[in-house]
């Protein structure tokens, strides 16, 4: 007997892989599906969508004169190469 129906959808990154559902390791993206029986007989069948996106990286250069400080994201930059995190 059939009892319902549950569809699911969750995107993640690919660092987050492996991906564990309904106690299954999942390690690509993908459509995944499991039945599921109650104490009382009747089956439920749970779907996945699993959806995996690459993660960003970006870098960004930033000329600075000499004896000037510059403000990037969190991060103070002075003598060029030198990176202070804010706090």
């Amino acid at each position: 007997m059939l009892y319902s129906v549950i569809q699911t959808t969750v995107t993640i990154c690919t660092n987050q892989l492996p991906y564990t559902w309904n106690s299954l390791s999942l390690a690509a993206a993908g459509t995944y599906s499991d039945t599921l029986t109650s104490a009382a007989g009747c089956d439920s069948i749970a779907t996945l969508i699993l959806n995996v996106n690459a993660v960003l990286r970006d870098t960004t250069t930033v000329t600075i004169c000499t004896n000037s400080c510059h403000i990037h994201g969190t991060m103070l930059i002075i003598h060029l190469q030198e990176l202070i995190p804010i706090r």
